[in-house]
């Protein structure tokens, strides 16, 4: 199963090592692609080439140039080149930040998604409405669905959820949460026509206490990055990935600092 995120180079320098090395150790095909490298970035990732060309045999790092350098466009790239890595074995998409804890079972419906009222995280009421056949009518565009882990299938009607979501990306206004707006957008007009898989906080948690020895993911998206849970897998996945990606290097210039109440 492939995995991809993508990213400018801030977020690279910061959490390449934890996602590849975990998304491997979990069984993944992991796939950065890098908007707009710096030399720094295209350096580390020559040398990784040079160093332990082995590790691309489980793996890609890839570019993607651009005249746009706005977070909306970070946020949302990975949709725009999932297609290119969507086959038959399907395609994980999830952000730089996220650490894999163990690999997902074999999801066999068309999409699957992170609805923050079904995983109850947020109060449904403020997010959503369903009728009485459980089918969306009404929803927060916002914050209903997150964008963290989104899984398509690789068949026909993935293709084209896909499709069509790239295309309402593009016509929303290009600002924070268009990726998310978009998504439950395309839900709402296409969720007759595929069948869904449910995310819960078993395969993605943000709280201490959503952790458990049967937890999916760990995910380092706003304040969870503060977290001791994250911030000690990350740290220990760091250190061993030493065989792989060489010396650690002085990154403090490259950590993202968010609000502590920031999700």
């Amino acid at each position: 199963m492939k995995v991809l995120c993508s990213c400018d180079s801030r977020y690279f320098l910061a959490f390449y090592r934890s996602f590849f090395s975990s998304a491997v150790e979990a069984g993944y095909e992991p796939i950065i692609n890098v908007i707009n490298p710096t030399p720094d970035v295209i350096r580390i990732v020559n040398t990784l080439w040079e160093r332990n060309e082995q590790c691309f045999n489980y793996g890609k790092i890839e570019y993607t140039f651009t005249d746009r350098c706005d977070i909306t466009f970070y946020a949302c790239n990975r949709y725009y080149v999932a297609e290119k890595y969507l086959f038959s074995d399907g395609l994980l998409i999830s952000d730089i930040d996220m650490i894999f804890l163990r690999k997902l079972p074999q999801i066999e419906e068309d999409v699957g998604l992170f609805f923050r009222d079904k995983a109850g995280l947020l109060d449904p009421e403020v997010l959503s409405q369903y009728d009485e056949n459980g089918k969306l009518i009404a929803a927060n565009p916002s914050h209903l669905i997150n964008c963290s882990l989104v899984w398509f299938n690789g068949n026909l009607k993935s293709k084209l959820f896909l499709k069509r979501y790239v295309e309402k990306i593009k016509v929303q206004k290009q600002q924070w949460f268009a990726d998310q707006k978009a998504l439950v957008k395309t839900y709402m007009e296409m969720q007759d026509e595929i069948s869904t898989f449910y995310f819960t906080k078993q395969h993605i948690f943000w709280r201490q206490d959503h952790a458990t020895p049967d937890s999916y993911t760990c995910t380092g998206k706003g304040a969870s990055r503060f977290l001791e849970v994250y911030t000690k897998h990350k740290s220990q996945i760091d250190t061993e990935s030493e065989s792989i990606f060489g010396p650690l290097m002085n990154e403090k210039e490259n950590v993202i600092v968010k609000a502590e109440g920031e999700i």
